[in-house]
């Protein structure tokens, strides 16, 4: 039972007691009369001076403790006195002490001030510890208030207490605005849900690095990579959010990815370029020969003959082999051989048409460019690529559905060019939609992949696209695809503005052009060369045959004053037929040359186009365009070194001649 429930006073404390506690003290306590002499000083004062009690008593504090000669200014003691209030001041002594000084006035029974009590603590350790709390602050708040990255400091419930400076200019928002705001209220709908997971993470786990969709105050969305982590400020969990906007870094990750993926698609192309080449050659010879024999035989059987119905079959199971090495061809660097300047409207509108005449459940439209874009390209290999997409829009609606088709003149800038590998400048654009199934994001990834199908096995070459793909690029243009699985899909082609008028070549008859010319035909391969002697004497000249380079050459310097025309294989082992044309040359200036390959008019071949070389023809050929490509070069040549013209011929000749053509129309 304590004294308050007994009525009874606590005991009062003796002065020896009392003295021994002021005494423990390690606060200087000193009390003076009203002069300022000193009465009594406990030991931690008396300490200080090193001075007994007895040494202090009736002197000045002043004397002893400042080693003055008269009263500091703003001694505590003498205000408390004169004031009859207590007074604080903190000091600071020239050995770099601090004191916390408090003097208090003295009263007797009869409330006359009779002196003053001062106490003194030394506080440096505290005025070290506050200021280097202070710099500290300081410190912080700089590196809060000027990072690079924005900082924001939000409860659990996602109230906003502080930010930064670079938040206010990430978010558009002034700071009165964002701190009556929620850190939810900053993210658009659609990442909310990553934000909670987000939040529940940092709870459990302390901390969490993510990246997170935000929107500024004027609503445009940005990327920001953002650091959470857990603390506790006044008690009080908090969560700081250190964000960077990295919208600008993503993007251009996104592009070096393109970039790269260009690369990969680009080497990737040149090796395979390379091998299809290859193959694309062989395959051709092949095809020649074929396509040869084909034409002697279906000259030599009449309409109602059981073999013309094969034969014809065989011819057009060549033209469609044909189109297989085009493919081929269209994926090997630089395989485009016949650049015209093209009006692009009028191509795609007839290419358009001849797909929907093989496809009803297909509904085209065309929105077409006023301004009919010219382009140099290759009549051929353009109306392939459109076809191909063509029909891969058709494979994508099985059960019907629409084709857009949309040309305009676009000027591509540097930035677009550059992550393409193109030329800035004009382009016509090219646009061909569908409403398909769409492309999911892998298969949108490897689309123009050489050998990629997402057809079943044994149901597509994967060729298509991707010599779309290679013609495109050949052409010095641009191929991309836009596609959402469901909402069909986009391809754009760009390809360079011509500085020409469109070219109007008119259509070659499929007649053969008859001669009576001394032929020098060149070749390593002894069926090409049989199957071309006998196609060129059916046609009324006299064929002479040399296998290969060197003999091509020692032929010309033994009888070149004979030969009228040579035809010259480009690819042969020992001296090709870049040299071979070279030598031929230097030996005999005047004879014109045909140059024959199953490559394509690509880099060797232009250039022997552009050393003088008279022409070019691309195995497998028939005989009306080989007829007519001789006859155009010896047209004009001049006076074909001496022999008669095919209207100079005797009559039995030209009745001869007719009946090979008349076998060659019934075709």
């Amino acid at each position: 039972m304590d004294n308050h429930q007994t009525g009874k006073q606590p005991p009062l404390i003796s002065p020896e007691i009392a003295m021994d506690i002021l005494n423990s003290l390690q606060e200087h306590v000193v009390y003076y009369d009203r002069e300022m002499k000193i009465i009594w000083a406990n030991d931690a004062a008396c300490y200080s001076v090193g001075l007994p009690l007895a040494d202090l008593r009736e002197k000045n504090c002043w004397s002893i403790w400042a080693q003055r000669e008269e009263p500091c200014t703003d001694c505590p003691v003498i205000r408390a006195i004169e004031n009859n209030q207590p007074c604080i001041i903190e000091k600071d002594t020239i050995d770099g002490r601090s004191w916390l000084v408090k003097g208090y006035p003295l009263k007797d029974a009869c409330g006359e001030v009779i002196g003053g009590i001062e106490t003194t603590l030394d506080i440096t350790d505290r005025k070290n510890a506050e200021k280097a709390l202070k710099e500290s602050e300081e410190k912080y708040h700089k590196l809060f208030d000027f990072s690079n990255d924005g900082i924001f400091i939000h409860d659990l419930q996602g109230n906003i207490i502080d930010v930064n400076r670079k938040v206010l200019e990430l978010f558009g928002y002034a700071r009165e605005e964002i701190l009556h705001r929620k850190v939810q209220d900053l993210h658009p709908p659609e990442a909310l849900e990553k934000a909670r997971q987000a939040f529940k993470t940092v709870v459990d786990q302390r901390i969490v690095r993510f990246e997170i969709l935000f929107t500024r105050k004027n609503g445009e969305p940005f990327i920001a990579d953002v650091s959470s982590s857990l603390f506790y400020l006044s008690g009080q969990p908090v969560v700081q959010g250190i964000v960077r906007d990295v919208t600008q870094l993503k993007a251009e990750e996104k592009e070096k990815r393109k970039l790269e993926r260009q690369l990969q698609l680009s080497q990737k192309f040149e090796a395979i370029g390379t091998l299809s080449g290859g193959i694309a050659h062989d395959f051709n010879n092949l095809l020649m020969e074929i396509q040869g024999r084909a034409s002697l035989m279906n000259i030599d059987v009449d309409a109602g003959h059981p073999f013309k119905e094969h034969l014809t079959s065989i011819q057009e199971c060549v033209r469609s082999a044909t189109g297989l090495t085009r493919q081929l061809l269209g994926l090997a660097r630089g395989g485009k051989y016949d650049v015209r300047p093209i009006d692009i409207n009028e191509l795609l509108r007839g290419s358009a048409a001849l797909f929907g005449r093989t496809r009803k459940e297909i509904r085209i439209h065309s929105r077409l460019s006023d301004s009919a874009p010219v382009v140099d390209a290759d009549r051929n290999q353009l109306e392939q690529v459109f076809l191909n997409i063509f029909v891969n829009a058709w494979q994508a609606m099985p059960d019907g559905g629409e084709i857009y088709l949309e040309t305009t003149i676009a000027q591509l800038d540097a930035v677009f060019c550059r992550s393409n590998q193109a030329q800035p400048g004009p382009y016509a654009k090219i646009a061909i939609t569908d409403t398909g199934i769409g492309i999911d994001a892998s298969a949108r990834e490897r689309i123009f992949d050489p050998f990629f199908t997402t057809k079943d096995k044994g149901r597509g070459t994967g060729l298509g696209l991707a010599s779309a793909y290679g013609i495109v690029k050949n052409h010095g243009g641009i191929i991309t695809v836009y596609s959402e699985v469901g909402r069909g899909s986009t391809f754009n082609i760009y390809l360079p503005l011509s500085k020409h008028g469109v070219s109007r070549k008119a259509p070659e008859r499929e007649r053969l052009s008859q001669g009576t010319e001394t032929i020098l035909l060149v070749d390593d391969e002894a069926a090409i060369i049989a199957v071309g002697r006998a196609m060129l004497e059916r046609l009324g000249y006299r064929v002479m045959v040399a296998q290969g380079g060197e003999a091509a050459i020692a032929a010309v310097e033994t009888n070149g004053a004979e030969i009228d025309l040579v035809i010259l294989d480009m690819i042969m082992p020992g001296i090709d037929g870049g040299k071979a044309f070279d030598r031929i040359r230097a030996l005999r200036p005047d004879i014109p040359v045909l140059l024959s390959s199953g490559y394509s008019l690509n880099g060797q071949a232009q250039d022997i186009m552009q050393r003088g070389c008279n022409g070019f023809i691309q195995k497998p050929f028939e005989m009306a365009e080989l007829s007519q490509k001789i006859r155009s070069i010896l047209n004009s040549s001049g006076d074909h070194r001496g022999k008669p013209s095919a209207d100079d011929e005797s009559v039995s000749r030209r009745q001869d001649l007719d009946s090979i053509q008349a076998g060659y129309d019934e075709k």
